[in-house]
Protein backbone atom coordinates (compact mmCIF):
# COMPACT_ATOMS: atom_id res chain seq x y z
CA UNK A 1 0.00 0.00 0.00
CA UNK A 2 2.73 2.56 0.98
CA UNK A 3 4.32 1.94 -2.63
CA UNK A 4 1.27 2.54 -4.05
CA UNK A 5 1.17 6.19 -2.56
CA UNK A 6 4.41 6.68 -3.49
CA UNK A 7 3.93 5.99 -6.90
CA UNK A 8 1.15 8.28 -6.76
CA UNK A 9 3.19 10.81 -5.45
CA UNK A 10 5.63 10.32 -7.89
CA UNK A 11 3.37 9.98 -10.94
CA UNK A 12 1.11 13.38 -11.50
CA UNK A 13 3.02 15.32 -8.98
CA UNK A 14 6.01 14.55 -10.58
CA UNK A 15 4.47 15.92 -13.93
CA UNK A 16 3.17 19.15 -12.44
CA UNK A 17 6.97 20.79 -13.27
CA UNK A 18 5.86 20.12 -17.23
CA UNK A 19 2.72 21.68 -16.87
CA UNK A 20 2.87 24.87 -19.56
CA UNK A 21 2.35 27.95 -17.61
CA UNK A 22 -0.71 29.03 -19.93
CA UNK A 23 -2.57 25.04 -18.56
CA UNK A 24 -1.63 26.18 -14.88
CA UNK A 25 -3.44 29.49 -15.73
CA UNK A 26 -6.48 28.04 -17.42
CA UNK A 27 -6.73 25.56 -13.85
CA UNK A 28 -5.96 28.27 -11.57
CA UNK A 29 -8.79 30.70 -13.60
CA UNK A 30 -11.42 27.84 -13.55
CA UNK A 31 -13.36 25.58 -10.98
CA UNK A 32 -13.30 21.87 -10.60
CA UNK A 33 -15.98 21.07 -12.90
CA UNK A 34 -14.85 23.69 -15.63
CA UNK A 35 -11.59 21.73 -15.45
CA UNK A 36 -13.04 18.55 -15.68
CA UNK A 37 -15.68 19.57 -19.04
CA UNK A 38 -12.25 21.23 -20.60
CA UNK A 39 -10.42 17.60 -20.22
CA UNK A 40 -13.31 16.22 -22.00
CA UNK A 41 -13.45 18.31 -24.70
CA UNK A 42 -9.90 18.35 -24.97
CA UNK A 43 -10.13 14.17 -25.01
CA UNK A 44 -12.77 14.39 -27.98
CA UNK A 45 -10.47 16.58 -29.75
CA UNK A 46 -7.65 13.57 -29.07
CA UNK A 47 -5.06 16.55 -27.34
CA UNK A 48 -4.43 13.76 -24.54
CA UNK A 49 -1.37 15.36 -23.04
CA UNK A 50 -3.20 18.79 -23.12
CA UNK A 51 -5.53 16.70 -20.90
CA UNK A 52 -3.32 15.15 -19.01
CA UNK A 53 -1.27 18.75 -18.19
CA UNK A 54 -4.80 20.23 -17.42
CA UNK A 55 -6.09 17.38 -14.94
CA UNK A 56 -2.82 17.31 -13.26
CA UNK A 57 -2.64 20.98 -12.60
CA UNK A 58 -6.20 20.83 -11.82
CA UNK A 59 -5.48 18.31 -9.34
CA UNK A 60 -2.51 19.76 -7.41
CA UNK A 61 -5.30 22.89 -6.77
CA UNK A 62 -8.41 21.16 -6.38
CA UNK A 63 -6.69 17.31 -4.23
CA UNK A 64 -10.59 16.77 -2.99
CA UNK A 65 -12.16 17.57 -5.88
CA UNK A 66 -14.56 14.71 -6.53
CA UNK A 67 -14.39 15.76 -10.34
CA UNK A 68 -10.54 15.95 -10.52
CA UNK A 69 -10.07 13.20 -8.78
CA UNK A 70 -12.83 11.39 -10.63
CA UNK A 71 -11.38 12.82 -13.93
CA UNK A 72 -7.73 11.93 -13.33
CA UNK A 73 -8.50 8.47 -12.14
CA UNK A 74 -10.05 8.12 -15.81
CA UNK A 75 -6.97 9.90 -17.47
CA UNK A 76 -5.02 7.36 -15.57
CA UNK A 77 -6.95 4.58 -16.54
CA UNK A 78 -7.06 5.43 -20.01
CA UNK A 79 -2.52 5.04 -19.78
CA UNK A 80 -3.35 1.85 -18.66
CA UNK A 81 -1.21 3.41 -15.30
CA UNK A 82 -3.33 1.17 -13.02
CA UNK A 83 -1.59 1.97 -9.70
CA UNK A 84 -2.08 5.37 -10.16
CA UNK A 85 -5.98 5.13 -11.36
CA UNK A 86 -6.24 2.66 -8.14
CA UNK A 87 -5.11 5.19 -5.43
CA UNK A 88 -6.98 7.64 -7.20
CA UNK A 89 -10.28 5.87 -7.28
CA UNK A 90 -9.45 4.92 -3.55
CA UNK A 91 -9.28 8.39 -2.63
CA UNK A 92 -12.33 9.09 -4.70
CA UNK A 93 -14.47 6.89 -2.76
CA UNK A 94 -13.17 8.16 0.77
CA UNK A 95 -14.59 11.91 -0.95
CA UNK A 96 -17.58 10.18 -1.77
CA UNK A 97 -18.53 8.16 1.75
CA UNK A 98 -21.44 6.00 1.83
CA UNK A 99 -22.43 7.45 -1.28
CA UNK A 100 -19.71 6.57 -3.60
CA UNK A 101 -21.98 4.82 -6.52
CA UNK A 102 -21.51 1.50 -7.93
CA UNK A 103 -19.42 3.05 -10.94
CA UNK A 104 -16.74 3.80 -8.08
CA UNK A 105 -16.61 0.48 -6.62
CA UNK A 106 -16.68 -1.28 -10.47
CA UNK A 107 -13.96 1.30 -11.40
CA UNK A 108 -11.97 0.38 -8.29
CA UNK A 109 -12.38 -4.01 -9.03
CA UNK A 110 -11.64 -3.12 -12.97
CA UNK A 111 -8.55 -1.83 -12.17
CA UNK A 112 -7.65 -4.79 -9.76
CA UNK A 113 -8.10 -7.06 -12.35
CA UNK A 114 -5.93 -5.50 -14.92
CA UNK A 115 -3.46 -5.24 -11.86
CA UNK A 116 -3.97 -9.27 -12.31
CA UNK A 117 -5.80 -9.11 -8.48
CA UNK A 118 -8.51 -10.73 -8.79
CA UNK A 119 -9.48 -11.94 -5.67
CA UNK A 120 -9.16 -8.21 -4.39
CA UNK A 121 -11.47 -7.22 -7.33
CA UNK A 122 -13.63 -10.00 -6.28
CA UNK A 123 -13.89 -8.62 -2.92
CA UNK A 124 -14.30 -4.63 -4.76
CA UNK A 125 -16.98 -5.90 -7.07
CA UNK A 126 -19.13 -8.00 -4.42
CA UNK A 127 -18.97 -5.06 -1.19
CA UNK A 128 -20.08 -2.39 -4.36
CA UNK A 129 -22.90 -5.33 -5.05
CA UNK A 130 -23.80 -5.30 -1.28
CA UNK A 131 -24.29 -1.24 -1.53
CA UNK A 132 -25.81 -1.33 -5.05
CA UNK A 133 -27.55 -5.00 -5.14
CA UNK A 134 -29.36 -3.70 -8.64
CA UNK A 135 -25.99 -2.75 -10.64
CA UNK A 136 -25.48 -4.65 -14.06
CA UNK A 137 -22.26 -3.33 -14.18
CA UNK A 138 -20.57 -4.68 -10.90
CA UNK A 139 -22.59 -8.34 -11.85
CA UNK A 140 -21.38 -8.28 -15.22
CA UNK A 141 -17.62 -6.91 -14.09
CA UNK A 142 -17.57 -9.93 -11.26
CA UNK A 143 -18.48 -12.13 -13.32
CA UNK A 144 -15.58 -11.28 -16.18
CA UNK A 145 -13.29 -11.56 -13.05
CA UNK A 146 -14.83 -14.80 -12.00
CA UNK A 147 -14.10 -16.69 -15.21
CA UNK A 148 -10.88 -14.74 -15.49
CA UNK A 149 -10.19 -16.69 -12.55
CA UNK A 150 -11.38 -20.05 -13.11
Amino acid sequence: MRAQAQTLATGWQSRIGRIPPSVRTLAERSTPTEIRLDIQKLLQQEQHELAQALGDSGLALHPNSEDMVGICALLAMSRSDWTEALELLRQLREIQGDHAPATTHWLIGRCQRCMGEDAAAIRTLEDGLRLHPTSTELQTELTLTLQAQA
